[in-house]
């Protein structure tokens, strides 16, 4: 079901990876001595490929998988016959035979395969330092099967971007349609796997997966169409790391933005149910900011936030509640900047549905960092040199410029051009499934994520704890006015204390106070215990 993905995420990874050779410049001279292969043998989708790609430069790659298409077509039954012939295969006769029985060649087409799919990449250095880098995933068809979630222009970017401040060190913009999984699963179960499944899927999606009727059904038609990230990295700062010589790791500090664009509504109101009650309010023009009450312990100097802007239909999630304060504001943005400008000079900016920016403050946060690690974890080097052939942002060092990629949703493809750092090598596309995209954001993550779950946790940990107090004050009163020796929760619940709403899925309705005092225990859904004592 991936193949098709794969070949998409390998084009992107062929623009953004593996170093290439020094900037050269595009020879524009060599286009006359190019030989043609003629023109009743070209490949149909060569021209159509071409015409949004540089020829002369550094590097120049087209490839129509057709033939590979039709090849791997007729080898699938040859394949689930080896399959049966294996002395230890788990599938049987009767699986075998349905399989075998299945029309591989509408599968591969319903997946997202057409006849004249293509894509190319082309890169030539330029006089600044960067790389001019382009590709496009050609689609005659239009966009079909998997590919449907890169259908349509929502027109997003642009009031995306304006939330980035001129500080932003990473920005980073993707609208995808994932609520098209839901059906085309089923119809996919349906088709070629069989109604007996298929029905499974649809009990499966529709089931309850919370006390309050919550189904996955619903999430999935409510996933948002857009994510938008901002980042800002500041000094370096010690996080405990025990697995490590020192006990810490030396990371820079994060101010991270989460943008997420499409039913805010729906999102909202899960979001709303499952804060902590000591959450304060603030509100930030149409914003309505909820963060952690004042003097509440918050490690690594983190102030955390979720925004709600219903005019807009968007939720921000933030490590940082001045970074997001700067976002919403009216004050200078890194569109206006001159390196954002420079970045972006001769990309097609205005019809552009997606986009990546990098700083030079990003790839000298991230070369620093790098140093630090390998140079206290021996191991740790040797890994960044094995996965650098692959994804050589890793080895990345300071860069002269900030860099920037865009990518344009055509009626007839995707097309990606890109001023970056990098020059394109084929060593990407046997990689397959990497990508650019992936890398920074799973670097952002690595450093970013733990640090907020750890405040997310820290929050309702002490939320619960209040809970428990709460009880054992109640108790304790109902003990003194009543004279009896213990006070159970369902006597006191809603007389002494109004009603307790769990915050993580724990369980209230066992608890005992006692006269003599003691502790009170509560277990959360995901199995952490949480204990008071009065």
């Amino acid at each position: 079901m991936y193949k098709f993905a794969a070949l998409v995420s390998s084009l992107i990874t062929l623009i953004l990876l593996t170093p290439g050779c020094q900037p050269s410049g595009k020879d524009d001279s060599a286009a006359d001595a190019v030989s043609m292969v003629p023109k009743e043998l070209q490949s149909p989708a060569f021209e159509p490929v071409a015409q949004n790609l540089d020829l002369g430069g550094d590097l120049y790659f087209f490839m129509d998988p057709t033939a590979m298409v039709s090849r791997l077509e007729a080898s699938i039954p040859r394949m689930i016959d080896g399959v049966t012939q294996m002395p230890n295969s788990q599938l049987s006769p009767e699986t075998m035979a349905k399989l075998k029985a299945v029309d591989w060649s509408s599968v591969l087409k319903d997946l997202g395969y057409s006849d004249h799919t293509a894509f190319g990449v082309s890169s030539y250095g330029m006089a600044d330092g960067n790389y001019r880098n382009k590709s496009m995933v050609y689609l005659p068809d239009g966009y079909q099967g998997l590919m449907k979630m890169y259908e349509g222009d929502d027109g997003a970017l642009d009031g995306q971007l304006s939330l980035a401040p001129q500080d932003t060190d990473v920005f980073y913009s993707v609208g995808l349609d994932l609520t098209m999984l839901k059906p085309f699963i089923n119809d996919f179960l349906g088709k070629y796997v069989g109604k007996d499944i298929q029905q499974q899927y649809a009990d499966a999606i529709v089931a309850p997966v919370s006390p309050d009727g919550l189904t996955v059904s619903q999430i999935w038609d409510n996933i948002p169409k857009r994510l938008t990230l901002l980042v800002k990295f500041g000094d370096l700062i010690a996080y405990p790391m025990p697995s490590s010589k020192k006990g810490m790791v030396m990371l820079p500090k994060i101010d991270l933005v989460l943008a997420l664009q499409g039913n805010s509504a729906f999102w909202r109101g899960l979001i709303e149910k499952q804060l902590p009650p000591n959450f304060k309010e603030e509100t930030v023009g149409e914003v309505a900011l909820r963060m952690p009450a004042p003097g509440m312990p918050l490690p690594f100097g983190l102030t955390p936030a979720i925004g709600f802007d219903d005019a807009n239909d968007r939720i921000y999630v933030t490590t940082s509640e001045l970074y997001l304060k700067n976002a919403l504001s009216d004050g200078p943005r890194l569109s206006d900047s001159p390196a954002y400008a420079d970045a972006v000079k001769g990309l097609q900016t205005e019809d552009a549905q997606d986009m990546i920016f990098l700083s030079q403050n990003f790839y000298s946060k991230w070369a620093e960092t790098r140093e630090g690690i390998t140079a206290d974890e021996p191991m740790a080097g040797f890994m960044i040199a094995i996965y650098s052939m692959y994804l050589p942002i890793i080895q990345a060092g300071p860069h002269d410029s900030a860099t920037a990629l865009v990518m344009l949703r055509t009626p007839k493809g995707l097309i990606t051009e890109a001023n970056w750092a990098y020059s394109p090598s084929l060593a990407g596309l046997n990689m397959g499934s990497g990508s650019q995209t992936v890398v920074v954001g799973g670097l952002l993550a690595a450093m970013a994520i733990p640090a907020f779950n750890k405040v997310r946790e820290q929050s309702r940990e002490k939320a619960i704890i209040n809970n428990l107090r709460q009880v054992s004050a109640a108790g304790q009163q109902y003990i003194l006015e009543n004279g009896v020796p213990k006070a159970p929760f369902e006597v006191i619940n809603g007389e002494y204390f109004s009603e307790i709403v769990p915050v993580a899925g724990e369980d209230y309705t066992g608890l005992v106070v006692e006269e003599e005092g003691g502790t009170l225990s509560v277990t959360t859904a995901d199995g952490k215990t949480v204990t008071y004592t009065y």
